[in-house]
């Protein structure tokens, strides 16, 4: 995708362009995270992803975590993920208070337009948006075999690792400009809206938990 701007914010330079792209007028403004591990209560929140159709940003949370944390509380326009309630888990665990009011996701767009087919973002990605974009992720995965990294071991600044994460809200951005239309056009939007309302309820219940008698 040579159309694409991806960046690691690194400086504090890099944070005030960051910043000043933000305000920029776009249709979705896709969030992604990039974790140590599948469960929020233990494990770390390493990358949070920023970005629309034409450029991803990925942030390191550890360093600049804080600048993650005002843009999208600050954001006052449509976000867009794919898989919200893993994204919200961390995000939230870590602080964050997310706009949910404005929150969208590509996954049961993908689910209710296509029920027959792969949902995951790089599957669905490939038939919408363009013919390679799960190269970063093979990419990624070689790197990761080589040097026997993990999710939580592989360096911030590997570039197949930060650029994954960072083209990840660019497919997820474009992937919303395919799909929501199609939503609509379907007569599916009752049927989204509880998809996506569902999805923040049951992240809540997740979180929560029930209480249990542990002697019984």
């Amino acid at each position: 995708m040579d159309d694409v701007s991806l960046t690691l914010v690194e400086s504090f330079s890099d944070a005030q362009r960051f910043m000043s792209w933000l305000g920029e007028r776009r249709p979705w403004l896709g969030v992604d995270t990039e974790t140590g591990g599948l469960e929020w209560y233990r494990d770390r929140l390493r990358l949070v992803q920023i970005g629309d159709a034409n450029a991803g940003w990925a942030i390191p949370w550890e360093q600049w975590g804080g600048l993650a944390k005002e843009a999208i509380e600050g954001y006052d326009g449509l976000t867009v993920m794919h898989n919200s309630k893993f994204d919200l888990h961390f995000l939230e665990h870590n602080g964050v208070k997310y706009p949910r009011r404005n929150l969208h996701d590509t996954q049961p767009m993908v689910g209710l337009v296509e029920p027959a087919k792969a949902k995951s973002l790089k599957a669905a990605s490939e038939r919408h948006v363009g013919p390679g974009s799960s190269y970063g992720q093979k990419a990624l995965n070689q790197i990761k075999s080589k040097n026997k990294w993990t999710w939580d071991t592989i360096p911030i600044d590997t570039p197949e690792y930060w650029s994954y994460g960072a083209l990840d809200v660019v497919l997820t951005a474009r992937l919303a400009e395919v799909m929501y239309p199609r939503v609509v056009s379907n007569q599916l939007e009752r049927a989204y809206e509880i998809e996506v309302h569902v999805a923040q309820v049951l992240t809540d219940m997740e979180r929560s938990g029930m209480l249990i008698d542990r002697e019984y």
